[in-house]
């Protein structure tokens, strides 16, 4: 990780329609709220390979 990095922890709980949603390209971003309160905004691309059913 670079030095300049900052790192953000968050929790990403979906319902199984929304799940579903991700994995039929449906929903193509998301937005979060990491633990300290910072709003983030990402391609779902970049979670894809964690979703597990």
């Amino acid at each position: 990780m670079p030095d300049n990095a900052q790192l953000i922890r968050f929790h990403l709980n979906l319902s199984y329609e929304q799940y579903l949603a991700f994995y039929q390209g449906v929903i193509k971003t998301v937005m979060i709220k990491a633990s300290d309160e910072c709003n983030i905004f990402f391609l779902v691309s970049n979670v894809e390979r964690y979703l597990t059913k």
